[in-house]
């Protein structure tokens, strides 16, 4: 995807690396991706970007709807996505992250569930 958007402007270019840096310091992932793809960066570093707005739409927002739409906007193979999933769910239980790996309302199901709980439910409702 990176490769059809068109190289911007020199003049252009700062003040997009400019809001690329600040949109990462502000943990705004989303906007980040997209600026990213904008100044054509190596696909390693947008995959990085991508896996942290997963993460946090996914663990921190609890958001399955975004979650599954970036997905598949981004093209990202379910068995990929929940690879990432899994991984942000053992970063948070490691870290002793008890507000993100703990209880949770979740609107879909009428039930507080761990984040843990909250995955094997996405999971169960992805292709939906």
């Amino acid at each position: 995807m990176a490769s059809i958007l068109k190289e911007p402007a020199l003049k252009e270019r700062p003040a997009l690396e400019e809001a690329l840096r600040k949109a990462i310091d502000n943990r705004c992932f989303q906007a980040a991706v997209r600026l990213a793809l904008l100044l054509n960066l190596p696909e390693d570093e947008i995959r990085s970007l991508k896996e942290q707005a997963l993460k946090q739409i996914a663990c921190e927002y609890r958001n399955a709807v975004a979650a599954r739409n970036l997905a598949r906007e981004w093209e990202i193979p379910r068995a990929q996505l929940e690879e990432i999933l899994t991984k942000a769910v053992r970063e948070f239980e490691a870290a002793g992250n008890v507000k993100q790996s703990g209880p949770a309302y979740d609107i879909n199901t009428g039930k507080y569930l761990t984040l843990n709980e909250w995955i094997q439910q996405f999971r169960k409702t992805f292709d939906r």
